[in-house]
């Protein structure tokens, strides 16, 4: 007995819902694991990066956790600003294996991110992530303009530069964190750091954006 046409067709159709729902209670399970929310903006998570000397002085004004990972924001004295990302998934990324490229490729710039909030407090930040960060041994850094590394060491990297956009990507390409400004390029330094188990970010700009801001970094524990 032949079956009709008509019937293959509705089980086609059956088997694609069935298989887009899988997906997405799939895909919500994952990421509800993942997702960041809002703390009481006291720094606490990030705070041990900086040296015991300037911890009281140091004002956070935005706080996103969960149990892998935090994204702090600090301003010290109205001079300097440090945003934080303490990232556990990141811990595998081996600090000789951070590269560096120069691209204006928007494709490469913008992709993947799926979410993003605003950092104020001059110069103003967006920042845009994943929820599920996927990362390897290695870490790809794609700029518009050319960052350079100026010191590596066991436990940490610090690179400099001046740049509008600055994405983070995984040994696939596959952006994780994009950081970008509208207004102007940023004058920063990039801080790599790892410690207590965790693989730290730290982007470090000066408030009034004159010049890249090496008296920061007296401030962090590089350690």
């Amino acid at each position: 007995m032949q079956i009709p046409i008509r019937k293959y067709i509705h089980v086609g159709i059956l088997t694609v819902i069935i298989y887009s729902i899988g997906h997405l209670l799939y895909s919500i399970v994952k990421t509800s694991q993942c997702e960041l929310t809002f703390g009481s903006n006291s720094g606490s998570r990030c705070i041990n990066l900086f040296n015991d000397s300037v911890k009281q002085k140091m004002k956070c004004f935005f706080e996103l956790e969960n149990n892998e990972s935090a994204i702090c924001a600090f301003n010290f004295q109205d001079k300097y600003r440090y945003v934080v990302w303490q990232l556990g998934e990141f811990r595998n990324v081996d600090l000789q294996r951070i590269n560096f490229y120069k691209t204006k490729d928007k494709l490469i710039l913008d992709a993947n991110p799926t979410h993003e909030f605003d950092l104020g407090v001059g110069p103003s930040l967006m920042v845009k992530d994943i929820f599920c960060f996927s990362m390897s041994e290695e870490l790809n850094i794609h700029t518009p303009i050319k960052m350079k590394i100026d010191t590596i060491s066991k436990n940490f990297c610090i690179a400099s530069g001046t740049a509008n956009k600055i994405s983070f990507a995984n040994d696939k390409n596959e952006n994780q964190i994009i950081i970008s400004t509208n207004n102007f390029p940023l004058c920063s330094k990039l801080v790599f750091l790892k410690q207590n188990q965790n693989f730290n970010i730290v982007l470090v700009t000066s408030v009034e954006n004159r010049k890249i801001p090496d008296d920061a970094l007296k401030n962090l524990r590089l350690n």
